[in-house]
């Protein structure tokens, strides 16, 4: 068999194999549908309500800070925990994965998911914060619904 006889095999087998994926991605999908149909006609809520960049400036103007400085590598806790904070909210209220979050703080995703485990468990003034925060963005979301 010449070269590219035996090329063109390899391509027709991978290319038989790429539909295969496609049509169970195509069922996937399609799955994906019903169950989100049958969760609203449940009337469980969808989490897209509000965009990271409307929960980042509530977190920003909470704690006086700038979208940039809640981007920056500081690990100082007065510019941390609005970071988590954020994060943490982004997580709850968005649809985003750790990854898109991680992207759009310049974090990675383990940093999103450490933030996810913490933020639950704080105490004291920071636990105050997010408290509000939550509320607020609850309210908004409310009042976006209606």
């Amino acid at each position: 068999m010449s070269e590219n006889a035996a090329l063109i095999s390899m391509l027709l087998v991978r290319r038989s194999a790429l539909q295969a994926e496609l049509r169970e991605m195509d069922a996937l999908i399609a799955r994906l549908r019903g169950t989100r149909a049958r969760l609203t006609a449940l009337g469980v809520p969808r989490r897209e309500y509000e965009t990271l960049e409307e929960i980042e400036g509530l977190v920003c103007r909470h704690f006086g800070l700038t979208p940039e400085e809640l981007a920056e590598r500081s690990r100082a806790l007065m510019i941390a925990r609005p970071r988590q904070l954020a994060i943490w909210l982004g997580a709850t209220f968005t649809l985003l994965s750790t990854k898109q979050l991680g992207r759009h703080f310049d974090r990675d995703h383990t940093t999103v998911m450490h933030a996810c485990r913490k933020v639950p468990k704080w105490t004291g003034p920071y636990a105050l914060a997010r408290d509000e925060l939550r509320a607020q963005v609850e309210r908004y979301k409310e009042a976006r619904a209606a």
